[in-house]
């Protein structure tokens, strides 16, 4: 895991060229919770870890023993 310090409205760029994804700290609220803005390809799908999880379970509910849907 990579460990990074960004203060409000620094970046953090992943990739590079048509691929880079730029991760943005809009806010610190004092509750811990930080506001982040991220900029990436439509075709790049972004969204939050339980999202993602819930995505995937309903991706592996769709695949028949074959492996096909």
């Amino acid at each position: 895991m990579l460990i990074l310090t960004r203060r409000r409205e620094q970046d953090i760029v992943i990739g590079s060229g048509d691929d880079q994804v730029v991760v943005r700290v809009l806010e610190i609220r004092a509750d811990d919770k930080v506001r982040l803005g991220i900029i990436a390809r439509r075709d790049i799908p972004v969204h939050r870890r339980e999202i993602a999880e819930q995505l995937a379970a309903e991706q592996r509910c769709f695949v028949t023993p074959s492996g096909r849907r």
